[in-house]
């Protein structure tokens, strides 16, 4: 009987020390990992970051596909690309990447932002992809003069250089455009600029 019971009671302590050792590891805090900076929620609002990390801070944020910080390569720009149901949206998600690279890309040699603005589009046989529609080059002047508190997405659309990357572009602004619409009462500039968009660059261009 005494044996059987000490058996019970070895069982009973490997159960408890396996469910312990799972606890502890379950509700690890992770105090020997150092936190990101980047992404810290913590992180002051106006830090400066080095121009990688203001990259992976701006793609955390909604609707932002990718962001490539500053380089040779891409002419020292911040190269965004977004993903918007609307034109409205992008300027909105736009606005966003643009507060972000202000507040913490001070010390960043960079020259201006330039984001693809990217829709889904349907095919004549009903198959989707993702198309760079309109690419908007800003300024680093134009980024550190807004005033981001008082401004919305139709602010940043009426101030950037417009760019087609792709000939459907032409009838999206021609709907979203349209004389009774918001985008023409609010973002007349951009509304103009995007409908006598350039239209050298193409969509092999954008995908670069």
């Amino acid at each position: 009987m005494s044996q059987q019971l000490s058996k019970s009671r070895t069982v009973f302590l490997l159960l408890v020390g396996v469910a312990t050792i799972c606890f502890l590891a379950s509700h690890d805090s992770g105090g020997d990992k150092p936190s990101d900076r980047a992404t810290s929620t913590s992180l002051d609002s106006h830090a400066a970051l080095p121009g990688a990390d203001v990259a992976k801070r701006a793609a955390t944020i909604r609707n932002v596909l990718s962001v490539d910080p500053p380089s040779d390569k891409n002419g020292n720009v911040f190269v965004v690309k977004v993903k918007q149901g609307s034109i409205f949206e992008g300027g909105n998600t736009s606005k966003d990447v643009l507060h972000t690279i202000g507040n913490h890309a001070g010390k960043t040699p960079y020259v201006g932002v330039e984001i693809d603005m990217v829709e889904t589009l349907v095919d004549g046989y009903g198959r989707q992809s993702d198309v760079p529609i309109l690419r908007l080059d800003l300024s680093r002047d134009d980024v550190e003069k807004f005033n981001y508190d008082n401004i919305v997405g139709w602010n940043v659309l009426n101030m950037a250089h417009v760019s087609s990357l792709n000939p459907v572009s032409e009838h999206i602004v021609e709907q979203e455009c349209a004389p009774d619409s918001e985008n023409a009462k609010y973002a007349p500039d951009f509304c103009q600029a995007a409908a006598n968009a350039d239209t050298t660059l193409n969509t092999a261009d954008a995908s670069q």
